[in-house]
C-alpha cells in the first residue's frame, strides 16, 4: 500500500499510533528476520520506502496506520499484533479500548470506502438473529461441533480468539444465565458461520467484524467478564 493511498481519517485517526518505538521496531526485525526480508524487500511489498523502514525499525520515526497496515499486508502479521507492538492498544480488556479501535479501524477502512458505524450496525442485527438461534438445541450444537474448527481453520491467535474461547467456556458453563449464554452464542454463531459483512477486499482487517460482534456483547455483559478477562 502507497503512502498516496493513506486518504484522510476519522475523528482520533487524525492522530498518529502512540507507538512504543523501540518495541515495534524489535517486533517488526524479529519478523522480518524470520522471513528472511530486508529492508529492501519490505519496501517492495509494502510500498513504504526504505528510508522510513529504516527509521521505523530503528525508533527514529513513529509508524502511522498506514504504515502498519502495509507491513500487515506484506508480512503476514495480523494489524492487532502490530497495534500491540507498537503500543496503541493495551492488554486490558478490550471493552477498555473500544472507541479507539473503531477510530483505528475506521481509517484503515476508509481505503475501501467502508463506514465503520454502518458496519457495527449491520453486525448489530445479524447478532439479534443468532441470538435466538443459540437457545436452540441445534444452535448449541453447532457452537459445539463448528467453534474449535473454525478456529483451527484461521490458526487463530491474538486477544479476538482469546475472548472467544472465554465466550465458549461460559457458553457451556453454569456462570451465565439463559439470556446471557443467547448474547455469548450469539457472537461465537457469528464467527463460525461468517457474515462477511467485512468483505474480503478488505484484506488485511480479516476478521474485523469478529471483534466488533466481541465488543458489543462485551459491552452488555460488562458483569460477566469483571473477572473473568482473557
Amino acid at each position: 500500500m502507497s503512502n498516496q493511498k493513506q486518504g484522510k481519517a476519522l475523528g482520533a485517526a487524525d492522530t498518529p499510533p502512540q507507538n512504543d518505538l523501540p518495541a515495534l521496531g524489535e517486533f517488526l526485525r524479529q519478523r522480518m528476520a524470520e522471513q528472511d526480508c530486508s529492508m529492501r524487500q519490505l519496501s517492495r511489498e509494502s510500498g513504504v520506502c526504505t528510508a522510513s523502514i529504516s527509521r521505523i525499525i530503528n525508533g527514529k520515526q513513529p509508524a502511522q496506520i498506514y504504515h502498519l497496515q502495509a507491513f500487515s499486508t506484506a508480512l503476514g502479521i495480523p494489524m492487532e499484533q502490530l497495534l500491540l507492538a507498537g503500543g496503541a492498544i493495551g492488554t486490558q480488556p478490550m471493552n477498555e479500548n473500544v472507541s479507539f479501535i473503531l477510530d483505528t479501524i475506521q481509517s484503515i477502512l476508509f481505503h475501501f470506502d467502508i463506514n465503520i458505524y454502518t458496519v457495527v450496525d449491520e453486525v448489530e442485527q445479524q447478532l439479534k438473529k443468532y441470538e435466538g438461534y443459540a437457545k436452540t438445541e441445534e444452535g448449541k450444537e453447532m457452537i459445539i461441533s463448528q467453534f474449535h474448527r473454525k478456529v483451527k481453520s484461521i490458526n487463530g491467535t491474538g486477544y479476538m480468539v482469546d475472548y472467544l474461547h472465554e465466550f465458549y467456556r461460559l457458553f457451556l458453563g453454569e456462570t451465565a444465565g439463559v439470556q446471557e449464554k443467547a448474547v455469548l452464542g450469539s457472537v461465537l454463531l457469528y464467527f463460525i458461520l461468517s457474515a462477511d459483512i467485512i468483505p474480503d477486499y478488505a484484506f488485511p482487517l480479516g476478521f474485523l467484524d469478529d471483534t466488533i460482534a466481541i465488543n458489543l456483547a462485551l459491552k452488555r455483559l460488562p458483569h460477566l467478564f469483571a473477572q473473568n478477562s482473557p
